[in-house]
C-alpha cells in the first residue's frame, strides 16, 4: 500500500502535465471519499467553511488526561473542598472534560468546542449530570458567567503555528480567542 501511495504522490512532482492532472483527479476523489464516509473529517471542513474566523485548531484530536501535571498542579494549588465552575474551552470530543471530572469531583464542568459533530460525541460518551457542553457560539456559552477555572489547553497547536514566520498569525489567532472570550475578560 505504501508503494501505491508513493507512486501516486510521485505524480504531482512529475514533470508531465497528464501526470499533475492524474494526481489531482486522484486527489480530488480520495477527499471526497473520505469526506463521504468520515463524519470527523466531515465536521472539520463543514466547521471552517462556516465557521472560518472562529477556528483556532485545525485538527479536533484529543486523548484522556493528556496534560497530567498541569491537572495535578491546579487541583493542588485550588483546594477541592467547593463546587467550581469550570471551563474545557476547544473541549473537542471531551477528552479534557473527563479527565477534570476526575480532578474536580464536584464541580459543574463546562466544554465548549465549535465543532458540533465533536459536541454531540463529547454528550454521548461522556455524559455527566454536572458535564454541560455548549457551541462556543451559542446563546448559552456566551451568558456564561462566574467562573472559577479556564482551561484552554492545546487550541492554538497545529503545525501552522510552530515556524517563526507564522507568529504574527498566532497573535491574530489569539486576539480572535480573546474576543470570544470577552465577556470574562475585563480590560
Amino acid at each position: 500500500m505504501n508503494k501505491i501511495k508513493q507512486q501516486i504522490l510521485n505524480l504531482n512532482e512529475s514533470t508531465n502535465i497528464f501526470a499533475q492532472i492524474c494526481f489531482k483527479i486522484i486527489l480530488t476523489i480520495y477527499l471526497f471519499g473520505k469526506f463521504c464516509v468520515n463524519p470527523q473529517y466531515r465536521s472539520e471542513k463543514i466547521s471552517r467553511f462556516i465557521y472560518p474566523k472562529y477556528i483556532h485548531q485545525k485538527s479536533t484530536f484529543t486523548k484522556l488526561n493528556r496534560y497530567p501535571t498541569i491537572f495535578k498542579i491546579c487541583k493542588d494549588y485550588i483546594k477541592n473542598d467547593k463546587t467550581r465552575n469550570i471551563l474545557s474551552f476547544g473541549c473537542s470530543t471531551g477528552e479534557e472534560v473527563y479527565t477534570l471530572r476526575k480532578q474536580f469531583p464536584h464541580s459543574i464542568i463546562y466544554g465548549t468546542d465549535i465543532n458540533k459533530y465533536c459536541l454531540k460525541k463529547a454528550k454521548k460518551n461522556f455524559n455527566h449530570p454536572n458535564n454541560i457542553f455548549l457551541h462556543s457560539l451559542s446563546k448559552e456559552f456566551k451568558k456564561l458567567t462566574n467562573l472559577d477555572i479556564i482551561f484552554c489547553l492545546a487550541v492554538f497547536q497545529n503545525s501552522e503555528n510552530r515556524s517563526n514566520h507564522e507568529i504574527k498569525k498566532v497573535v491574530i489567532l489569539f486576539l480572535n480567542f480573546r474576543n470570544n472570550l470577552n465577556c470574562w475578560i475585563k480590560s
